[in-house]
């Protein structure tokens, strides 16, 4: 009988990635909360000026490559929504990626975003179907302020506070990003 893994499904825009994603991924696999991590580029966005999925998909998969060189079976990138072409509502693509890995989904999100998601579509779904593990980044976080998830488990203090818009903002601005992005990424 085939064991069940506990599948990560980290989305976004990964315009560019950052250490925040990575690191992410890495807490999740160290501290054995999933098995794998799939990583899934959002499609075209009208809300957002970005890359095209192509771009976006190589400098994920070279901050993967550079981050992790001995983890090639636990990360990967699905390009379900880069080959849809359109930015899909959380809920449908964790539908696809349900179909696709029969395993226990985990849908990872920064508290920022948790905060949020009752304004998603098919929030009310979304939150019943789906597991979610959220990444804390605030000290202090009221717990009781957000819409929660039927299951969700918190990652306490993950102090990485940088996010795909800070990046593009100083790329803009010609500053520095060398702590903030890996290697062939950078």
């Amino acid at each position: 009988m085939r064991q069940i893994s506990k599948i990560g499904i980290i989305g976004g825009s990964f315009d560019p990635p950052t250490i925040a994603h990575l690191k992410m991924a890495e807490v999740l696999l160290t501290d054995k909360k999933v098995d794998k991590i799939v990583f899934v580029p959002c499609g075209n966005r009208s809300d957002k000026q970005l890359q095209s999925g192509q771009h976006r998909v190589e400098m994920l998969s070279r901050a993967v490559q550079d981050f992790f060189p001995f983890e090639k079976e636990q990360i990967t990138i699905d390009l379900v929504e880069i080959q849809n072409g359109q930015m899909m509502q959380t809920y449908s693509m964790l539908h696809l990626m349900k179909q696709k890995y029969t395993d226990d989904l985990y849908f990872i999100i920064g508290w920022d975003l948790l905060r949020s998601i009752g304004s998603w579509g098919s929030a009310d779904k979304l939150l019943k179907e789906f597991k979610f593990i959220a990444f804390n980044r605030e000290d202090g976080q009221n717990h009781q302020e957000i819409q929660k998830p039927d299951h969700l488990e918190i990652i306490e203090q993950f102090h990485l506070d940088i996010s795909s818009t800070y990046v593009r903002k100083i790329i803009k601005e010609s500053q520095s990003l060398q702590d903030d992005l890996k290697g062939k990424c950078y």
